[in-house]
């Protein structure tokens, strides 16, 4: 069976794979969609990323609540992972309407890097391949916000030694912060 990967929007993915073009997605829980079943892989703690010289580059920690201060750089509305900042993260939403908006996590970190704000990422965004001497990743206080990513598929799929081999290769990725979900039953929706 030939592995075909295509990045693209949740709502998208979620069309492809309710139309049959694609088998499984990986996307953030919870999934709340008739037909598909989805199985939880791992939880990713979020984390600030300011440029070098910010007045919070030497901290150990932020607590979430004083994000709201700043210039968060966020990616644009039809994106997930600004959903799910918004989320966990609710102050954001007043400063929602000043500041930029990029089309992926990787321009929202060039921005930062250029000086035009801060953002936040989840820790799979921040792993060695992505180190940026402009850059500083600051942990976020407890409780941290967070998202858990799964698998999902079609009700029915035919093939789910597809599903197993896709859950070993992510349950063998040594990412820091990464939390992989025990072996947990699907979940119907």
């Amino acid at each position: 069976m030939p592995l075909e990967i295509e990045e693209n929007l949740t709502v998208h993915l979620l069309g492809m794979l309710k139309s049959g073009k694609l088998d499984v997605i990986m996307l953030a829980l919870p999934l709340d969609q008739p037909g598909l079943v989805a199985k939880p892989l791992y939880d990713e703690p979020f984390k600030a990323v300011v440029p070098v010289g910010h007045r919070w580059q030497d901290r150990k920690r932020i607590d979430p609540r004083q994000l709201g201060s700043e210039k968060v750089l966020l990616p644009h509305a039809g994106h997930c992972f600004r959903l799910q900042v918004l989320n966990a993260c609710p102050e954001l939403s007043r400063t929602d309407a000043e500041g930029w908006q990029g089309n992926s996590l990787e321009t929202s970190r060039q921005m930062v890097a250029s000086g035009f704000g801060i953002t936040v990422l989840p820790c799979s965004a921040l792993t060695a391949k992505y180190e940026n001497k402009r850059l500083v990743a600051i942990d976020l206080a407890k409780p941290v916000p967070g998202r858990r990513i799964g698998l999902a598929w079609r009700r029915g799929f035919t093939r789910p030694q597809v599903i197993d081999v896709v859950c070993d290769a992510v349950r063998v990725l040594k990412i820091p912060g990464l939390k992989h979900v025990s072996e947990e039953g699907a979940v119907r929706a």
